[in-house]
């Protein structure tokens, strides 16, 4: 299962963090984040339960929300560390270059569009029903097909199918009816 979630997570953050953090703090995230997927799953090995998920998705979710949890310390405090302008510096010198130093890091206009598009569909699968929330994100974004979906939520095949269809339904009616 290694390659498969050491994927997976390496997508997801360099996705949430490539215009945030330097690609070896990326690298370092994405490490300690799998590497502690695998050491809680084996710990944990005796709650794991096969009704709910496959081993791949319980690694792969213990991974990306440890992910998640290093990735925002690492931002915060990458953000301490951004030096500020003397407020007596008069000819701008100073803020010419910091500009200079984050010019590379400026994000492209497709750049910002495509975190204007994510962040306008978090918003909309935040305003889905709690289970169509869970079923949309099992499918799309860990990857999990109609039987797991089944598993992690203790319904059936064909109710996961049938939530799945009206939580797509619903993400489709919102997204055209929200302007972005």
């Amino acid at each position: 299962y290694k390659t498969y979630v050491y994927g997976y997570v390496r997508w997801l953050c360099e996705n949430r963090a490539k215009h945030l953090l330097p690609p070896f703090m990326i690298e370092d995230i994405v490490e300690e984040a799998v590497s502690y997927g695998f050491q809680k799953a084996f710990e944990q090995a005796a709650k794991y339960d096969p009704h709910r998920a496959s081993v791949r998705v319980w690694i792969t979710s213990i991974a990306k929300y440890r992910m998640f949890s290093l990735l925002s310390k690492a931002v915060k405090e990458q953000s301490r560390y951004v030096p500020l302008p003397d407020p007596g510096d008069e000819d701008g010198d100073q803020l010419l270059a910091i500009a200079d130093q984050t010019a590379d890091r400026d994000p492209t206009l497709d750049k910002v569009l495509s975190a204007e598009m994510e962040r306008h569909v978090q918003q909309i699968i935040k305003s889905l029903a709690p289970r169509q929330r869970m079923a949309i994100s099992l499918f799309f974004m860990i990857g999990c097909g109609i039987e797991e979906i089944a598993y992690v939520l203790g319904i059936s095949y064909d109710a996961a199918e049938s939530l799945l269809r009206r939580a797509r339904a619903s993400f489709k009616q919102k997204w055209l009816d929200e302007p972005w």
